[in-house]
């Protein structure tokens, strides 16, 4: 069995992500990152408009859901990234304050 001797240990909390996943939300994803997703996602569906060679391997490419949440990872990864390491608004405003000379 894949799973059987695997522990899971407790990262976050079901709040929390709900408040990364809410803040995601808000968060600008460029057009060009919009394209990109979409065509992985039709890369999976039509790969030989790719020259990829996936006869028989691929019977079914991505869904529309694959896309949502390939764009949803795309835009909380960041905010996850930094709260990981504790960086608040705050603090990066002051490191990049700091980085910069005063004249």
């Amino acid at each position: 069995m894949l799973f059987q001797n695997h522990e899971c240990t407790k990262v976050t909390s079901i709040r929390k992500l709900i408040q990364i996943k809410n803040f995601a939300k808000t968060i600008y994803i460029d057009k060009s990152i919009v394209n990109y997703i979409i065509e992985i996602v039709d890369a999976t569906r039509n790969p030989g408009k790719y020259k990829i060679q996936a006869e028989n391997i691929i019977e079914f490419g991505a869904s529309l859901w694959a896309f949502i949440y390939l764009a949803t990872g795309a835009k909380a990864t960041p905010c996850s990234m930094a709260e990981a390491e504790e960086i608040t608004t705050d603090s990066m405003i002051e490191k990049i304050v700091n980085a910069i000379r005063v004249p």
